[in-house]
């Protein structure tokens, strides 16, 4: 797995955690017809379910918690970008301190899951306008646009890190 940071709202994630657990399972449907052995079929997916556990050391764990625990607060769906899946839309259902938190030790658990309503969008917009600390990396994963291409029709935009809240992205 490559070493690149867990995102999500265009936040990311300072520490990659320890274990980082994705969860697939299918929807199955049990036909039971007379006389005749239960045939099972597959009917779809259910939502990916991310979970993991990580750690902050140092005289500033609490703090860096903090800043998890904000995210989480904020509620609703965002992109998620985890190394080596591509990004798609979750919810942040779940944090959890699991151990007493020490002046230099915070252990904790998260958990997301995927969003369907939101899908991957089109480009009918062709603009997208930024929020929060949305930047080129999550306009690309939210309409399936190559990063480059948004580079090039976007020259305005001097570093594909920087901020894009209010401005606005063409995306074709």
């Amino acid at each position: 797995m490559r070493l690149s940071k867990i995102r999500f709202k265009g936040e990311a994630f300072e520490h990659n955690p320890e274990t980082l657990r994705v969860t697939d399972k299918a929807n199955v449907k049990e036909d039971n017809l007379l006389f005749d052995e239960p045939q099972i079929r597959r009917t779809g997916r259910k939502c990916r379910v991310i979970s993991g556990k990580g750690q902050f050391a140092g005289e500033n764990c609490i703090f860096k918690y903090t800043q998890l625990l904000r995210l989480y607060y904020k509620g609703g769906s965002g992109i998620l970008s985890l190394p080596d899946i591509k990004p798609f839309f979750a919810y942040f259902t779940r944090l959890e301190l699991s151990c007493d938190p020490t002046p230099e030790l915070v252990e904790y658990y998260f958990e997301f899951v995927e969003d369907f309503s939101s899908g991957i969008k089109t480009v009918e917009p062709y603009f997208h306008t930024g929020t929060g600390g949305e930047n080129l990396w999550d306009v690309s994963y939210a309409y399936g646009v190559d990063i480059n291409t948004l580079v090039k029709l976007n020259p305005e935009i001097r570093f594909i890190n920087e901020s894009l809240n209010g401005i606005k992205v063409r995306i074709c």
